[in-house]
Formats: structure tokens, sequence, C-alpha cells
């Protein structure tokens, strides 16, 4: 009797494709292989939900599904061949990655070889550079083996599951799902006779420490590379060490294009009405700018040149003071008498004039 692909992801037709992404989430959750292990109902459970999210996953071919009720006992041979590890993926992105990515992987050796870092530095080193020590584990190829995972010349054999094809096909009444091969992980031989020096792996764990220097100007997420200070994969080649460096948040600035800052500037009110000269504070220390009369509350300025350094130049970015106007907390009888004799009209205060008159109409 053919299933209903609704029915084994538990939603119903009219669910949208956000809904049937987190119940097969749910689903791949609770039945996965890792989980599981031995559990052959829920291997069979866990490729049944991964067959269905592979036709209502996708809106094209639920449609076709939809229009011409095909089920997975009676049409699903167009999607024999399809490989399990795609499909999760797919379903995990963007809610907070695939938890198994490591079941049953291929190996990336582009991915083994280098090691990324990341580093956080505060506004004050991007304006003078600086110099950071960092230590982290690194791989290096087993002396014994050479990486080879074994020293015997009949240590290594061809996979008999996978008869060396690194992929395996599982096969059941409903498809033919091509997996990687869960006895050597896709690598298409086993170890028969591991390394006794590094147990099989073909590797070390060493830890380093480096110095190296942060530019002036650094912009966030710039990234250093140190040649050759990454993983061993090779007999005298290794892989990188990137770092990646990071702006820290600053209590007074915030930081935008990497050169230019913003900072909310209490000014007193009596100043902002008849202008005038203050000090504030900058990243190059104080300086005294002008306040331009009348400035309002949440007006922006610009001054030129007292923002951060740009990147292998002689020029730096610019700072944007966002005013917050601050009233006396105490005022005295003089300064109430002074307030007192301005008018309320439409030549000094045209904002609230106007406001009302719309009101009022």
């Amino acid at each position: 009797m053919s299933k209903d692909l609704y029915e084994i992801l538990g939603v119903s037709k009219d669910s949208s494709q956000e809904d049937i992404k987190k119940a097969y989430r749910k689903l791949a959750l609770k039945y996965h292989p890792d989980r599981n292990k031995g559990d052959k109902g829920a291997e069979e459970k866990f490729k049944e939900i991964s067959a269905a999210y592979e036709v209502l996953g996708d809106e094209s071919s639920r449609q076709r599904y939809d229009m011409g009720g095909a089920s997975m006992g009676s049409d699903f041979d167009h999607f024999n061949g399809f490989d399990i590890n795609d499909i999760i993926n797919q379903a995990f992105n963007g809610m907070g990655g695939n938890p198994f990515h490591n079941f049953h992987q291929r190996p990336n050796p582009h991915k083994q070889r280098n090691i990324l870092a990341n580093i956080s530095i505060d506004l004050e080193e991007i304006i003078r550079g600086t110099e950071k020590t960092i230590s982290y584990n690194r791989k290096i190829l087993c002396s014994g083996c050479h990486g080879q995972k074994t020293k015997e010349s009949d240590g290594v054999v061809v996979c008999q599951k996978c008869k060396g094809s690194g992929r395996f096909t599982m096969v059941n009444n409903m498809a033919h799902i091509n997996v990687t091969c869960p006895d050597c992980g896709g690598r298409g031989k086993t170890v028969v006779k591991p390394c006794p020096d590094c147990n099989g792996k073909g590797f070390g764990v060493t830890r380093e420490r480096i110095k190296f220097s942060i530019p002036l100007g650094c912009p966030n997420g710039y990234k250093i590379v140190e040649r050759g200070k990454g993983h061993q994969y090779e007999k005298d080649r290794f892989g990188d060490l990137i770092i990646i460096v990071y702006s820290n948040d600053h209590p007074l600035y915030k930081r935008v294009n990497d050169k230019d800052l913003i900072i909310e500037l209490p000014i007193p009110v009596h100043v902002s009405i008849i202008g005038g000269k203050l000090p504030i504070p900058t990243v190059h220390g104080e300086k005294v700018i002008d306040i331009p009369q009348g400035i309002r509350d949440g007006q922006r300025i610009v001054y030129r040149g007292i923002g951060l350094p740009v990147l292998n130049t002689k020029a730096f970015g610019d700072m944007y003071i966002i005013a917050r106007l601050e009233t006396p907390k105490e005022i005295s009888d003089e300064m109430k008498e002074i307030f007192s004799k301005i008018e309320i009209n439409e030549s000094s205060y045209p904002i609230y004039t106007g406001f009302m008159k719309e009101v009022v109409k």
C-alpha cells in the first residue's frame, strides 16, 4: 500500500514550506542513526522521512506530487540515487546548522589543511596598530607511519562494503539511497593494522604559539594569513593559519564602514541655543569642536578626519556626532526669568507651533 508523504512527515497538505522543514528537522533529530545506533526500525524510519522530505521540501516537486497524487510506493523512481547527506544539510540550513554534519561524511582534505582562529582587538589598537600572540593546536603527520596510518605494507585493504568507491547504496522498497560508506567514511580503504605510534590516526597534535602584527586601521573581519602554519597534510606540505580580526564594542563609539565612528554626545541646552565651542572625547584625544547655534536633539554633525585610520593609506575616517540635549539639573531664578521672556511663536519654535496648527484644524 502506498504511503502519503504528508502523513509520513506528520503535516497537513496546506502546511507551509517552513512548517514542512521544521517537521522534518524534528523527525530527523529523533530517528537519526547517530542517536539510534543498531536500531533498524529507526534507520528505516529515518530513510523514509528523508525520502519524503526530498519531495515535499522542494516547492516544484511538491506541486508535481500534489497534482499527480503520486506516493512513495507508486512513483518514486525518479528520486533514486539522491544523497541523504544533501537532504539533511538543506533542511538544517539557516536553522543552526546540521547537528550531524560529521555523520559518514567524505573527508575533505582541503578543509583539513587550514586552521581558522578569531581574535578581537580594541579601537585604540586599531588606531596605532599592535602585535598579538595566540596559541593553537596543529596536526603533524605521524613520524612512524608518515600519515599512512599503518607501517605495514598490507596494513590497508580495500573497503569490502563499498568496494573502494567510498559510496554505498542503501536499498529498500522506496528508493535507492546513495550515502557515504559507513565503514570507511568515504575513503574507499580500511586500516587493518594501525600504526602503534598514532593508533591509526596518521597524525599527532602539537601546541603552537605564534606572534603576528595587526596593521594600523585593520578593518573588521580582516584576515591575516600565516603561510605554512596550518595542519600538515603531506610530507613537507602544510596548510595555512588564517586569523580573522574583529573589533570589540566600545562604550562610547560605534564603528561603521570600518573607518567612521558614531558617538551620541550630551550637549548642554544653553550651548545648543546660542552655539559655542565644546570639548569632546575622540579616539585621538580630547578636541574642541564648534556646536552650531540652534542644534536640535538627534541632529547629526560630521567632523572630518577624526575617525579611524584607513588601512594602507594616510587618510582617516570621520566622526558623526548625534546631539542629545541636556537640560540643567538646577535652574536659578535669573535663568527662569530669562527663559520666561521667550515667546512661543513661529519664529522661536516653528516645529511646535506648526504641530499645533495641524492639531487644531
